[in-house]
């Protein structure tokens, strides 16, 4: 009769514990938003281009590379031709950059993209 009672509670207890939402408790990725509502060139662009695009495209740097961005001036050039958006993307018709890297996560193309699509305003 004990034994009964201890197989019944045991089992009780593995049966109620029992959780069949996989995702929620091994969840495999966390989730991750890209926030494009406020972009912002002296923040959102920049940051972006300081840690991707500065180490060929800024300074005496430029002249090597030949396309100096470290001013808003010299980067509406490339946004007014097309050329930062299609680099970036790795589209056809313009040179993939960052040179011999990945491409830009898609976050930052994303807001590089809104950036742009606002009118690429120096704000």
């Amino acid at each position: 009769m004990i034994i009964k009672l201890y197989v019944s509670i045991c089992v009780m207890c593995l049966v109620g514990c029992y959780y069949n939402k996989a995702e929620v408790v091994y969840p495999t990725t966390t989730a991750t938003t890209c926030d494009t509502t406020t972009i912002k060139y002296s923040t959102d662009i920049v940051n972006i281009l300081k840690a991707n695009c500065y180490v060929c495209h800024a300074g005496n740097a430029a002249a090597g590379a030949g396309y100096k961005m470290d001013t808003y001036t010299g980067l509406k050039v490339w946004v007014d031709n097309q050329l930062l958006l299609k680099s970036v993307t790795h589209s056809p018709g313009a040179s993939p950059m960052p040179k011999s890297g990945p491409k830009l996560a898609e976050c930052n193309i994303a807001k590089i993209r809104t950036w742009i699509r606002n009118g690429a305003p120096n704000n």
